[in-house]
């Protein structure tokens, strides 16, 4: 395991994923377009059904201060505890709406997940250790 895994496991642990087996890809991960160009430094992706997940850390997560790092590992991380969800609204809605509504719907609901994400993120983060290094 290396380094990264092992923190990224460790934060796992104390955030109550102790039984989400993740892989961590030390990769630039896949990214929408987006109309504001931004593109993503990491990410999360939980396999439907299961406590199983990837995580993407990209050169940008890599080379951030420490506390960026951390920030971006636990955001990433709580991701996680809405997998279930992400699935409901993308899989068991779909066919209920017309697809434009549905894009419109899915794009506002995504972004707003993400404001919230992010603040719980930095309010967790701020408990847990920093990366090694």
């Amino acid at each position: 395991m290396t380094p990264t895994e092992a923190y990224v496991r460790d934060l796992a642990d104390r955030m109550g994923l102790r039984d989400w087996t993740l892989r961590v890809d030390l990769t630039e991960p896949d990214a929408p377009d987006r109309r504001d160009e931004q593109r993503w430094g990491a990410s999360a992706h939980p396999l439907p059904g299961r406590k199983y997940a990837i995580i993407t850390l990209g050169t940008s997560v890599s080379e951030a201060d420490p506390d960026e790092q951390r920030q971006t590992i636990v955001h990433e991380l709580v991701h996680l505890h809405f997998g279930a969800l992400v699935d409901q609204l993308r899989n068991d809605l779909d066919d209920f709406i017309p697809p434009a509504a549905f894009g419109v719907f899915d794009a506002s609901a995504t972004r707003n997940l993400e404001y919230g994400v992010d603040a719980l993120a930095v309010v967790i983060a701020e408990h847990m250790p920093l990366p090694p290094g």
